[in-house]
């Protein structure tokens, strides 16, 4: 396992990247991002495509945003520190076993007559927050997925596109332990 820092410059390049790959075999005439990370991917993706958000949390990201003054404290130690931090994170995710209820929140009003969408999430650990998307999805249009990077070997459900499927974790701009001047 292994962790990768994105500053806006180089996120710039993997989302024209993944785009690139995208457009080689599919077309959307909407993007969905997920909230928060998959927003901000998609914002760098597919600019003359309409955009719409959708929000999907796990409870636990409830409980990092209340912790604000441990993530300052996180954001100071060693880069090394902090990636050792992320895999043990992530190794806990995989091995929790327990299915976690998602609620995912968008209008469907808000949705165009889209024929082919693309749903667009940072990355995939468990699947959990991409298959209750898909799945509130369901009997509408086309869909597929992209994300930056799948970090976990079995996901509940893998996107149709991706550029890291080898347990690589990426430290994205708005990580809670990203520190600038990486």
């Amino acid at each position: 396992m292994r962790v990768i820092t994105l500053d806006e410059a180089l996120l710039r390049q993997h989302c024209k990247v993944l785009q690139e790959q995208i457009e080689a075999m599919y077309h959307p005439d909407l993007i969905i991002g997920i909230a928060t990370g998959g927003v901000k991917v998609a914002e760098y993706m597919f600019g003359d495509v309409p955009h719409i958000t959708v929000t999907c949390r796990r409870p636990s990201t409830k409980t990092k945003e209340n912790a604000e003054g441990v993530m300052c404290i996180v954001r100071c130690l060693p880069v090394s520190v902090r990636n050792f931090m992320r895999m043990v994170e992530a190794f806990i995710m995989r091995i929790r076993k327990k299915e976690q209820v998602l609620s995912v929140e968008f209008l469907e009003e808000a949705m165009p007559e889209a024929k082919r969408v693309l749903v667009v999430d940072d990355a995939v650990d468990s699947g959990r927050t991409l298959k209750s998307v898909l799945e509130a999805l369901n009997g509408g249009p086309e869909v597929r997925s992209a994300t930056i990077t799948i970090t976990t070997s079995s996901p509940y459900v893998a996107p149709d596109y991706y550029l890291y499927n080898d347990k690589t974790l990426i430290r994205f701009p708005w990580s809670k332990d990203y520190r600038h001047e990486e």
